[in-house]
């Protein structure tokens, strides 16, 4: 089950994780220019006990899914954002697949051509 109802035509991944900690769930989203979202919710996350998402930027730094880091240089956000409606979390998600493709981000030119 989505934590966000989303489609873009720059989604080449998407995984929905099980429970997590604290009754949270987790999902991750990949776009064809490098970067992701790992969204979460629960009780440890920015929002989470009123049943709100919070949104990391993500960059990946291989073809695997599961190698990838927080990013904090982008003019999106210099930190994870909390406490997000799924309309705010659906404009993010939306930023993060527009940006450039970035030569640190693998996959950025090399998947999204």
């Amino acid at each position: 089950m989505q934590l966000v109802e989303y489609s873009n035509d720059q989604i080449i991944d998407r995984y929905a994780g099980p429970k997590a900690w604290d009754d949270g769930r987790f999902e991750r989203i990949r776009f064809r220019n490098g970067y992701g979202a790992s969204i979460i919710t629960g009780g440890m996350s920015y929002g989470g006990k009123m049943g709100l998402l919070e949104i990391a930027v993500i960059r990946f730094r291989s073809e695997s899914n599961d190698d990838f880091e927080l990013c904090y240089d982008t003019h999106i956000t210099s930190d994870v954002l909390g406490h997000l409606s799924a309309d705010q979390a659906r404009g993010i998600l939306d930023q993060i697949a527009a940006l450039p493709p970035d030569a640190q981000a693998l996959g950025g030119a090399q998947l999204g051509e």
